[in-house]
């Protein structure tokens, strides 16, 4: 799925709205997490998951939603978090800059132009979301409860720059919030310590289809 097949599901959403005018239903036994969007984004140096049930739960909770494909991938800093003992810990990011597509929720008026750009954690011992997901990929995002690298702001975290992209114009994900569809149509979180949080009734579905159904479910809230 690329950007001629956005404007598919945007008229497959009429067509759903057209026998009912109601929203796909959340999956059954998947209640919203009890964690509100807003818990502090950091636990251990990690972002915190809240583990969200299904698309439309994460959606509720989040400021931004947006539909777009890869534009590019920039370097991005390094997070330098100081360890016990004088040891410290080295998180690299890379910046994804997102063509948007389309904005289906932006409570706060984020989303000020037609690019957002979105830090991933790079980790080596995990399949690099820069590889799953080349400029052209589509993307769904949702997060923007924090932006800037100022989320990790304290005494003892170094930020080293790194790359064009202005650190204070970054959006967040959440952790199950940043989507990526691959060359064969899969979907996989950009997160490398998430990508066994896809959603099973998504992840069940054949490659080709599951980003599809996916954008169709998150439309359908907008």
């Amino acid at each position: 799925m690329r950007r001629t097949t956005c404007a598919l599901l945007v008229a497959g959403v009429l067509v759903l709205a057209g026998c009912g005018g109601e929203a796909p239903e959340k999956a059954a036994g998947s209640p919203d997490p009890t964690v509100s969007a807003t818990t502090p984004p950091l636990a251990g140096g990690e972002r915190q998951r809240l583990e969200y049930a299904s698309p439309e739960a994460l959606a509720k909770h989040t400021p931004v939603v947006v539909l777009g494909t890869v534009a590019s991938w920039e370097d991005g800093p390094t997070v330098v978090l100081a360890e016990r003992g004088g040891g410290e810990d080295r998180l690299p990011y890379a910046v994804m800059v997102v063509d948007v597509d389309q904005v289906v929720k932006d409570e706060g008026g984020l989303v000020t132009g037609d690019q957002i750009a979105v830090p991933v954690r790079v980790a080596g011992d995990e399949p690099d979301a820069r590889e799953l997901a080349p400029a052209g990929s589509n993307v769904a995002f949702l997060g923007g409860a924090d932006t800037s690298f100022g989320v990790f702001g304290d005494a003892e975290v170094e930020i080293e720059p790194g790359g064009p992209v202005d650190l204070d114009s970054v959006l967040w994900g959440e952790s199950q919030g940043v989507l990526l569809e691959t060359p064969t149509g899969a979907v996989v979180n950009a997160d490398p310590f998430g990508r066994a949080d896809l959603w099973p009734e998504i992840g069940a579905l054949p490659d080709e289809e599951q980003f599809g159904m996916l954008a169709q479910r998150l439309m359908a809230l907008g």
